[in-house]
Formats: C-alpha cells, sequence, structure tokens
C-alpha cells in the first residue's frame, strides 16, 4: 500500500493543504481498493464509513430522477476525492458511483 506523503494525488486534491504527520496518519489507516470498469464503488443511498481517493482513473457520478432513469451528474478523476460530505454530514450518499 503507498504511502499518501509520496502519492501524486496528494498535490491536486483538497490533501495538499494537510501536514506531513497528517498524510502519515491517513496512511496508517487507509485501505486500498481495486475496481475494474462498470464497477458500482457505492450507490445513492449507501452509508459510508470512509471517503475514497481516485489515485487513477474516471468515475462516473450519477442520481436517479423521480421517473427512475439515471442521469449523469459528473465524470471525475485522478487526484478527485469521493464521499467526503456524507462521511463528515453522517448521512447517505446521494449519488451513486461507478468506475
Amino acid at each position: 500500500m503507498g504511502d499518501c506523503r509520496q502519492c501524486i494525488v496528494k498535490e491536486i486534491s483538497s490533501l495538499k493543504s494537510l501536514s506531513s504527520q497528517e498524510l502519515k496518519c491517513i496512511s496508517e489507516h487507509k485501505g486500498e481498493v481495486f475496481f475494474k470498469k462498470g464497477d458500482v464503488i457505492f450507490k445513492e443511498g449507501s452509508i459510508l464509513n470512509g471517503v475514497y481517493c481516485v489515485k487513477k482513473g474516471k468515475c462516473k457520478l450519477t442520481k436517479l430522477s423521480p421517473n427512475g432513469k439515471e442521469q449523469i451528474v459528473k465524470f471525475i478523476k485522478d487526484g478527485d476525492m469521493l464521499g467526503c460530505r456524507s462521511v463528515l454530514g453522517d448521512e447517505p450518499v446521494s449519488l451513486s458511483v461507478l468506475a
């Protein structure tokens, strides 16, 4: 597992404002998960127990419309983080994310 202090993602995400000690703490408490194209990372309404940092790849954020159709809200890329608002607010996620 990589060290967050050495990762390029910290240079392009909100992690860049953290100190070396804070990044070390994150590195000691993180896990790595790999997804293939089309894999569901999490679904709308899920409760997350941590945030996701996209090291490499792209993800599609979607929301179900009232008539049940999936609407693309945004695409994210390397360096973006997912789930921060839900984790900090202790609330279910409002979007689904696919790799």
